[in-house]
């Protein structure tokens, strides 16, 4: 079996502290694929650069890629667009 790992490292300024808290603070108690979705939802709103290998995004169907774009180009303009998707899972 192929297993990987993934380290996801959120950092902000001690000044912010309570607002990374309160944004991530679902993400600190999720678990299994729930917590996987919340990250990858997270950094499409929120990431403002991340990097996914090309031969994986090239095995994502066109819809999922589609839905993954459109979403990302959203939050750009506005941060309250809550939006849930099978297709956000990232990884």
């Amino acid at each position: 079996m192929n297993e990987y790992k993934a380290l996801v490292v959120f950092s902000y300024l001690n000044e912010h502290k309570s607002e990374a808290e309160a944004e991530l603070g679902d993400i600190l108690v999720a678990e299994g694929h729930y917590l996987k979705y919340l990250i990858s939802k997270t950094l499409l709103k929120r990431g403002e650069n991340f990097v996914i290998n090309p031969d994986y995004f090239d095995s994502w169907s066109d819809e999922k890629k589609e839905t993954i774009s459109e979403y990302f180009v959203s939050t750009m303009f506005d941060s309250g667009n809550e939006k849930d998707c099978e297709h956000f899972y990232l990884f």
